[in-house]
């Protein structure tokens, strides 16, 4: 529900509910990684890093759109190296998705996908 707040524009519902989600169980990562999107839409910069990198500590280390909000957030703190670093994490998971989906259509039809050649 708080993802669903946060999407409408509804801040100050979205933080309650993800606090309470939260205060019900500490060790869910998309909590904190939703109060992390919450904390930079309020240009809470701190607060938003602290909860996004929670979420990563919590397990979900492999979400382009986790590393992009920390690149984003570390750009605004000033932290050039870490935000370069996120958005290399956010590349290289990229490429790695695109190389998934060209091997399972490669599957499906029995051949490799690409440009028709006559």
């Amino acid at each position: 529900m708080g993802e669903v707040h946060l999407l409408t524009g509804e801040i100050s519902a979205a933080e309650k509910t993800l606090r309470r989600a939260i205060a019900i169980n500490p060790a869910a990562a998309v909590p904190h990684k939703t109060l992390g999107r919450v904390y930079f839409r309020k240009r809470e910069y701190q607060v938003s890093v602290a909860h996004l990198q929670s979420a990563l500590r919590l397990g979900i280390g492999s979400d382009e759109d986790l590393h992009y909000h920390l690149g984003r957030v570390h750009q605004m703190l000033g932290n050039r190296d870490e935000a370069e670093r996120n958005v290399a994490i956010v590349r290289q998971l990229k490429a790695a998705r695109q190389s998934i989906t060209q091997e399972r259509l490669e599957s499906a039809v029995g051949e490799p996908a690409g440009p028709a050649t006559k």
